[in-house]
Formats: C-alpha cells, sequence, structure tokens
C-alpha cells in the first residue's frame, strides 16, 4: 500500500452482488477515481468488500465516506426467493400488494395475454387489523380486542418465518406503533430470536 492512499481521504460505493463485488473509490487527494471487481463471498458478503478494498490498497482509516449497495436483495425479491412473509395491514387494504399501480402507464395493461408478476406476498398470509387512522393522525378506529396472539399464531401455521407491516395515516413513535410492534412478533417471528 502506498503512503498516499494511507494519507488519503477516499469517497467509497461499493455493490455486492451474488457474483461479484464492485467497487467505486473517489481520491480527494489526487482526485483519482478508482475501481475494481472481485468475487462476492456468499454467506459472507463482508469479505468480499474487504477483498475489493484491498484490491484497490485502501486503508480503512482513510475512508471518508462509504455507501453500500447490494443486489442480492433486489435478486432475492425478484426472483422470489426470501423468506416466507406475513403482512399485517389495515383492513380493507389486503390487496392492495397484488393489485399494485392501476395507471394506464403500465406496460401490458391492454394486452390480454400479459404475464402478471405474482405478488411479494401470498394472499393467504396478507392479514387484515380492523383500525383506521386518518391523514391528520386521528385515530378512527382503534386496536383495541384485536387479537395480535391469534394473528401470529394465524401466520405460523401458514409456515410465515418473517413479518411485515403496512399500514395506513400511522406515524412511528406513537403509543399505537409501539403496542403494534411489541404485539405480532412471539409465534410469528420465532425464527428471528
Amino acid at each position: 500500500m502506498t503512503k498516499t492512499m494511507k494519507t488519503a481521504s477516499h469517497i467509497v460505493g461499493i455493490d455486492v452482488g451474488g457474483t461479484f463485488t464492485d467497487i467505486l473509490c473517489y481520491n480527494e487527494t489526487d482526485h483519482a477515481l478508482l475501481s475494481a471487481k472481485v468475487p462476492s463471498v456468499p454467506g459472507n458478503q463482508w469479505r468480499g468488500v474487504l477483498e475489493a478494498l484491498h484490491a484497490l490498497g485502501i486503508d480503512l482509516g482513510s475512508i471518508i465516506a462509504f455507501v453500500h449497495g447490494t443486489t442480492i436483495a433486489t435478486n432475492t425479491i425478484l426472483e422470489h426467493k426470501g423468506a416466507k412473509t406475513g403482512l399485517l395491514t389495515t383492513e380493507g387494504f389486503r390487496d392492495v400488494i397484488e393489485i399494485g399501480l392501476t395507471r394506464r402507464l403500465v406496460g401490458g395493461l391492454f394486452d390480454i395475454k400479459f404475464d402478471r408478476q405474482m405478488p411479494l406476498i401470498d394472499r393467504s398470509l396478507r392479514l387484515e387489523v380492523p383500525e383506521r387512522v386518518a391523514a391528520d393522525g386521528t385515530v378512527l378506529r382503534d386496536l383495541k380486542g384485536f387479537d395480535f396472539s391469534a394473528a401470529a399464531q394465524k401466520g405460523s401455521n401458514r409456515k410465515a418465518s418473517a413479518r411485515s407491516r403496512s399500514v395506513l395515516s400511522t406515524r412511528t413513535g406513537t403509543t399505537r406503533m409501539k403496542r403494534r410492534q411489541a404485539k405480532p412478533c412471539g409465534v410469528f417471528c420465532r425464527a428471528y430470536r
């Protein structure tokens, strides 16, 4: 490693993919733009990141900004290879994830042979929560009495190993959100404990 690389200020961008890890580095000292591609390490993405930094001879102490991206997560979603996930959502909005955007700009909308993609979460794993919050945060229908344990058990019975929430007009940090975050875990999230 050269003295310049040790004392330079580097801005680093890394993309970890399933096959390769790409690095782009801007050296603020001499304005050089460096890049490299190294094999990714399945099951240990950080090893690929460190190999990429090593390939350019970058001292970790010289990094002033680090941006990380990954196509692994994107590919997992696109290929439907992720964890089987359950969804708690506002009552009446269970199918929004499947309907998607119905704008006329969507390719193939008028094509009767259009191959529509399957939703990320199967309909049987989308559970409705009987609650409603107005856009201004006013609670129109409270969660009191909703049995989170039963919903968690239903998701678990259907082999969901992960959970997600998508609700309307809910602000994070509110008592309602804290109560919702605490309750649904249990059986539903056993795989992540």
